[in-house]
């Protein structure tokens, strides 16, 4: 390069010397073969050469179509033959539908896919720059160490492996086919502890993803489906996470900005509207799993909007006139508002909760709204009519809804002049039930049917109203309160049977019913329908009363279901309350018997019973209440006579009940029982040692949802009085007590069938009233029950 150098200069130079056109001729002559001949030596170096100068990596035992080598020290590729040597500082490209194998010094062999590159920098030592590639390594070989990206990555195979290379853009993947390997990270990653950073173990069918200063181990044998992208789900509708996994998972995590959990593969979450990410945990793995990701928004309801004032007239001499909205929701509010010719005249958002908007000329209106948040969204509210005027006579419009039937009301305004009054029931006055002309600024009416009216005055003059009356009244969301009922009737005389078999219209064998529910304030009337079966949908009986109860009759006993809603004077219907039973039953009239000795007499000393259970609840902890609940559960007892150091009787008791609430919150209610009791006189005395588990809520967004069930014990007294009504009847009224972690109060009444052997019946009723301390409150939960079942003797 240097000889080279000179000749430049001495070209360059040579006007400057004396010298006669054959020597200039000869001088360009030895320049140019000079050139030449360092030119070729600089692009294509010999095999000696290189032999002397670079240490031997490898061989290309196999080469399919366009391969190509380019050492660093050259300037142009060289196509590639098979059993060519590789050399340090060789690079290696395979273009489309071309493949290279190189075997290395210690037996591993690379395969380089089409349109990739490798560089060979030295021994055990390989540069990836692009496109993909296969390591066959051999176990316990000197380990090799890979570039790919800004990473550094030493790979050990701990048995015979193969690893597949994959550099896409700023996401670099090696996975392990086959085989069990090593890697050591020589790079800095925020992600990793210290010891992950100098080891960590890739069996087959685990990768690690490699990212700037970020790498993921995941299993390639676990796929993440749903959720991923924009999800939209209904207020209370929960999330459902789905895989497909060859492998065992150990939990699902989700994680946002501000929280993060972990529940179990077949749970699912409510979550709030926001991003996520989400994945699965392996049992044995060290780092985060692969992971997807997720944006959920939330449908809620509709924002409650209206025009400043709740006006739905205004009128104006000056215009541009600003109209303020006022919003009563807490998030972001989407406003349209268009003109008589559906023309848009506004789209946006309110920019706080009051916000004005500028007509520039009078005209017809409508407007409605949404909510429109970052991750939460509504429906639009209904449209609205706005009329902006510009007339001598001045008009104000205002709303009022009424509750109750046969009301007086009165309206006021301030307005110098005489006024003409209208209410109507539309918005448009086209439905005029009142006109009146005062020179008064009060107008009182009686309205006989609850509603929604109109109303608006006139006047030569600029009308304000004192008061604007808006009393937004829901649809019925909540069904009456229904209770189990049970008739108990006797059974006929022989006499009367005689009578009903000679004269069976007169003695006809009918039975009267009462049934009642809650009384709700706002019924126009009610709909009860009564079903044979729990789960028919055709009804044996229904009608409809303005009274809440009935007078219903039967010539059949047995278990029936009913239930009942409301209409308001808006006929709208409330929700069916859950169906509950009505039970009508026969018994004989028997003579009591209160022996205690023939009552031993026909109890065996163990006894156990299996019952079917419902129930009503009342519950409250804090501002979160329950009302009118019904539950279904079961219950196990287990009576043992005599036992225990004093001879007494010992009873193990378990029940739950189960039910929904808020809008698919579970409900639960479970307690277990042990009672040592002893007879003393006609009573039964004993202590009980009790364990309680209720349900407890939170508010969440203005939503109730269950976060953790209270578990609490207490400790109490029995009282039981044992009645025996004819020789296989016994009835017993308890009393239970319980004081502690939770206190309890019970009152009850056992019936059991005394059957000496095979499955008798079973009938238990009680009240309960519990508090325990909640997790801000007390939880206080107040129930009817009933059980029934059948007892056998064991």
């Amino acid at each position: 390069m240097t000889t080279v150098f000179y000749l430049f200069k001495l070209l360059l130079n040579m006007r400057t010397y004396d010298l006669t056109k054959f020597s200039n001729t000869g001088l360009m002559l030895l320049a140019i073969l000079c050139i030449s001949f360092s030119s070729y030596k600089l692009l294509g170096l010999n095999q000696s050469d290189r032999d002397l100068s670079l240490p031997f990596i490898g061989k290309v035992f196999q080469s399919q179509n366009d391969v190509r080598r380019k050492n660093r020290d050259q300037l142009f590729w060289v196509a590639v033959e098979q059993d060519n040597a590789v050399y340090g500082a060789d690079s290696i490209f395979t273009n489309e539908s071309s493949v290279a194998k190189v075997r290395l010094d210690n037996e591993s062999e690379v395969i380089i896919d089409e349109l990739s590159m490798v560089n060979f920098e030295r021994k055990n030592e390989i540069d990836f720059e692009q496109g993909s590639l296969t390591l066959n390594l051999k176990a316990n070989a000197q380990a090799l160490n890979i570039r790919i990206g800004n990473s550094q990555i030493k790979v050990a195979a701990n048995t015979d492996s193969e690893l597949k290379l994959e550099k896409r853009f700023d996401e670099n993947k090696i996975q392990v086919n086959k085989g069990n390997v090593s890697l050591s990270m020589g790079s800095l990653l925020e992600n990793m502890g210290d010891n992950e950073r100098e080891k960590v173990e890739l069996s087959e069918g685990k990768s690690l993803i490699v990212k700037p200063r970020e790498l993921t181990i995941r299993d390639e044998r676990i796929k993440l489906v749903s959720p991923q992208g924009t999800i939209i789900k209904k207020r209370g509708e929960r999330v459902y996470f789905n895989y497909e996994s060859e492998t065992s998972i150990k939990k699902i995590w989700v994680e946002r900005t501000d929280n993060r959990f972990e529940i179990d593969p077949a749970e699912s979450l409510n979550l709030k509207g926001g991003f996520y990410k989400w994945g699965v945990q392996l049992k044995e793995e060290r780092l985060s799993s692969i992971y997807a990701n997720f944006t959920l928004i939330k449908n809620i309801n509709t924002p409650k909007i209206k025009v400043e004032g709740g006006a739905l007239t205004l009128n104006s001499q000056d215009y541009p006139l600003a109209v303020s909205f006022e919003s009563f929701a807490k998030k972001k509010v989407w406003l349209e508002i268009i003109n008589s010719e559906r023309e848009r005249v506004f789209a946006g958002y309110m920019k706080s909760k009051l916000s004005q908007v500028d007509f520039s000329t009078p005209g017809e209106y409508q407007w409605r709204g949404r909510i429109l948040d970052e991750y939460e969204v509504s429906e639009f509210t209904p449209w609205s009519k706005l009329v902006l005027t510009n007339k001598d006579v001045f008009t104000i419009v205002n709303r009022i809804e009424l509750v109750k039937p046969n009301s007086r009301v009165s309206f006021s305004w301030e307005a110098a002049d005489p006024v003409e009054f209208e209410l109507s029931k539309d918005r448009d006055f086209k439905n005029i039930i009142g006109t009146r002309k005062t020179n008064r600024s009060r107008v009182s009416i009686n309205i006989k049917e609850p509603g929604e009216y109109f109303w608006q005055i006139k006047s030569q003059e600029p009308i304000k109203v004192q008061k604007v009356l808006i009393v937004p009244i829901p649809a019925p969301v909540r069904a009456p309160k229904v209770k189990a009922i049970k008739k108990i009737i006797e059974s006929s005389s022989f006499w009367d049977k005689v009578m009903n078999i000679i004269f069976p219209q007169a003695h006809a064998a009918e039975i009267e019913t009462v049934v009642e529910w809650e009384k709700i304030s706002t019924a126009k009337d009610y709909e009860i329908q009564i079903f044979r079966d729990k789960q028919s949908s055709k009804p044996v009986f229904e009608t409809k009363t303005s009274e809440p109860k009935i007078l219903w009759i039967t010539d059949d006993t047995g278990v029936y279901y009913y239930r009942v809603r409301y209409r308001d004077f808006w006929n709208r219907y409330s929700p069916f309350s859950k169906k509950t039973t009505l039970e009508i039953v026969k018994t004989k009239s028997l003579k009591k018997v209160s022996t205690k000795n023939q009552r031993q007499a026909n109890i065996r000393l163990r006894k156990m019973a299996l019952l079917y259970s419902v129930a009503d609840w009342n519950q409250s902890e804090g501002n979160i209440e329950i009302d009118g609940l019904s539950s279904t559960g079961h219950a196990i007892k287990i009576h043992l006579n005599k036992v225990g150091p004093l001879n007494s009787d010992l009873l193990i008791s378990y029940s739950s009940q189960y039910g929904e609430v808020f809008e698919s919150q579970s409900f639960v209610f479970r307690q277990t029982e042990l009672i040592l009791s002893k007879g003393w006189r006609e009573l039964n005395l004993g202590i009980v040692l009790g364990l309680n588990q209720s349900s407890g809520y939170e508010v969440n967004n203005d939503e109730a949802e269950q976060f953790t069930n209270y578990m609490n014990w207490g400790i109490g007294t029995y009282v039981d009085l044992p009645i025996n009504l004819g020789k296989y009847v016994e009835m017993k009224p308890y009393f239970v007590y319980l004081l502690g972690g939770f206190q309890q109060t019970r009152l009850g009444l056992s019936v059991e069938y005394l059957r000496e052997n095979g499955l008798s019946p079973y009938f238990l009723g009680q009240f309960l009233n519990s508090h325990s301390d909640g997790k801000s409150d007390s939880v206080i939960s107040r129930a009817s029950q009933l059980q029934l079942g059948v007892k056998s003797d064991f």
